[in-house]
């Protein structure tokens, strides 16, 4: 990391706000959040689910809150990945592992959508048997994603669509944190 933004007194919290706004000042780049993070300290439960889920129901809950904590780094590089790659190498020079934790969490980068959808997919697999209120209100929550055939081409789709599907696993993980988590 560049010394300017090196500060013993710091937290990180603070070191990571300052990282986001100088990846800020980049004409190709645009750091937002865009929901609220989730509370950490809540337990998770599995009511109404088969016990073959816990492991799945736990893995879903966890990526959520990884979801929901992330941020949405928009880049105009469109479909150059040479130069979008370029971009993430100098940052990762110049911030190292905070920038690497930050485009980590990027709610637009295929493998954070593609992890919270396939836990989505194998709880809903797991729990197909299920015949209880809270089975009945996870599958509602599923209604509101998109289809399996759209997320397999995700990376060919516009920052619009792209877009769309942020939003909606932004309501779906925030849901499913109120189904399987309570303090």
């Amino acid at each position: 990391m560049s010394e300017s933004l090196q500060n013993e007194s710091e937290s990180p919290e603070q070191v990571r706000a300052k990282v986001i706004a100088d990846i800020q000042h980049s004409d190709a780049v645009r750091v937002t959040w865009t929901s609220e993070p989730p509370q950490e300290n809540r337990h998770v439960h599995y009511n109404g689910f088969p016990d073959s889920a816990k492991k799945f129901i736990d893995g879903l809950v966890m990526s959520a809150r990884h979801y929901l904590n992330g941020i949405l780094i928009q880049d105009s590089f469109g479909a150059n990945q040479a130069a979008r790659r370029e971009w993430r190498n100098k940052m990762k020079k110049q911030y190292g592992e905070i920038f690497t934790e930050l485009d980590d969490s990027n709610k637009l980068r295929g493998n954070v959508v593609g992890n919270l959808y396939s836990y989505f997919d194998v709880v809903r697999e797991m729990s197909s048997g299920a015949e209880t209120a809270e089975a009945e209100t996870f599958r509602d929550i599923l209604s509101g994603l998109p289809e399996k055939a759209k997320m397999d081409s995700y990376k060919d789709l516009s920052e619009e669509e792209k877009l769309r599907i942020v939003h909606s696993m932004e309501s779906a993980a925030a849901k499913v944190l109120q189904l399987f988590t309570s303090e």
